[in-house]
């Protein structure tokens, strides 16, 4: 595991506009959309202030926790709509997902709930409601106004930087291969090898893997601006996103399966943390502690695991390290 950090580092905090970005966004927008570009500012407006109202009451709200559920390995596909596995699920003789509802409607809020529980004080919950009224991304906040759920006999395997919410000394285990400066195509081969290598040496233990596809991007060398961002200014065809994000899911699809047949494991859950709206309400992609359905509705699968030894996982690393900054930058939740 590279460079382990709690979750203190810098970097956790981002997408604050004042009213001057605000306006200027607004010229951009419309020299080089028109109309659509006015729509466009006005509904990233209307985003950002339901995602701090959202936050000053989701964060803190009850919620249930995928940790009390029965699983020996908890397979988490990041952003996957339930009618985008629904397409592809007859490719996979393992595969039977149903639909379900989140708890989450992002990364952020799905750790949150997941990993913690209600708040420590209510003096710590009032302080980080104000500061999430102002900023709403501010893992640091959450994790420390948070009481961390029993995660002594879990091992979390991720590829996902909002991870730098959790405190590694509250794990059986915790890998996060996102901190490798890996190529497009090696970072899901890199949590397949990791899981692998890290059930072959710890067989008893609860084990969750987080892929990041099928979030985007959904191609090695996407153009300037999200695949959200890009189908919001109408540069993305809704069904080209579709089919793109559709092969995304394939090719993690494929990783799981090379998974299954590699480790032991009698009830394996295959879900997601959230999935992605395609512009209803004006909202487009994913944000935290929004109740859209597109964001909620999620696939949820069970299967086993069987080694058959298929696959001999060998360790992907690179001599860079990512910082939690760059990483979010490359998944299009900073600019």
């Amino acid at each position: 595991c590279v460079g382990r950090r709690t979750h203190r580092e810098a970097g956790s905090t981002w997408v604050q506009m004042s009213f001057t970005d605000l306006l200027s966004e607004s010229v951009d927008l419309y020299n080089k959309y028109g109309l659509r570009g006015l729509r466009a500012t006005g509904e990233n407006f209307l985003r950002g202030l339901s995602v701090r109202l959202g936050s000053t009451v989701g964060a803190f709200s009850p919620s249930e926790s995928l940790l009390k559920e029965e699983w020996d390995l908890l397979i988490i596909l990041d952003a996957c709509r339930w009618d985008i596995i629904a397409d592809v699920s007859d490719e996979y003789d393992w595969l039977n997902p149903r639909p379900t509802r989140s708890y989450a409607s992002s990364s952020q809020d799905w750790l949150q709930k997941t990993f913690f529980a209600g708040p420590k004080s209510p003096t710590k919950r009032l302080r980080a409601t104000m500061s999430l009224f102002r900023e709403p991304y501010q893992n640091d906040v959450l994790a420390a106004a948070l009481e961390p759920r029993d995660t002594s006999d879990i091992a979390y395997i991720t590829g996902n930087p909002q991870s730098t919410m959790l405190d590694e000394s509250n794990f059986a285990y915790i890998e996060e291969t996102w901190r490798n400066d890996l190529p497009h195509d090696e970072k899901s081969r890199a949590l397949t090898n990791a899981t692998i290598k890290y059930r072959h040496e710890n067989s008893g233990k609860r084990t969750i893997v987080h892929y990041m596809k099928p979030h985007e991007p959904f191609k090695k060398d996407a153009p300037d601006g999200t695949a959200w961002q890009r189908l919001q200014w109408g540069e993305y065809p809704l069904q080209e996103l579709k089919r793109d994000y559709r092969q995304n899911l394939r090719d993690v699809l494929n990783e799981v399966e090379i998974l299954l047949e590699n480790t032991e494991a009698d009830n394996v859950v295959i879900t997601a943390d959230h999935g992605n709206s395609y512009g209803e309400w004006g909202f487009y992609g994913h944000r935290p502690y929004l109740p859209l359905d597109g964001m909620r509705r999620i696939p949820v699968a069970s299967t086993s695991a069987k080694d058959k030894k298929t696959h001999e996982p060998t360790e992907i690393e690179s001599e860079t390290e990512v910082e939690a900054e760059e990483k979010l930058r490359e998944l299009g939740y900073i600019s």
